[in-house]
């Protein structure tokens, strides 16, 4: 639930930041020489490839502002908010 209060930034960057760097690598791992097609039929697949995505945007969250700081070239409001998008509106993105 909400409380109007901003989650603040981990002590923990360096634990954050192999959060992200794993649980990608796992979704490029499990999606491997795999199409759409063959992806979107593999419910394990994307069970685990949705549930990594949820994690690694959680620690992006969890990450802060220094995200943005150290690599100024990536989309974090965007990865922070596919957690959002996986958890209340994936149904109207799924398999688009």
């Amino acid at each position: 639930m909400w409380n109007g209060i901003a989650p603040l930034p981990t002590k923990r960057p360096l634990i954050r930041m192999r959060d992200i760097i794993e649980n990608g690598q796992a979704v490029l791992e499990y999606t491997l020489g795999m199409d759409f097609t063959i992806y979107s039929k593999n419910r394990l697949t994307k069970d685990a490839s949705e549930r990594c995505l949820a994690r690694l945007s959680e620690a992006a969250v969890k990450l802060g502002p220094l995200a943005e700081e150290l690599f100024p070239q990536h989309d974090w409001r965007g990865i922070r908010n596919l957690g959002n998008i996986l958890r209340h509106d994936f149904p109207m993105y799924s398999m688009r």
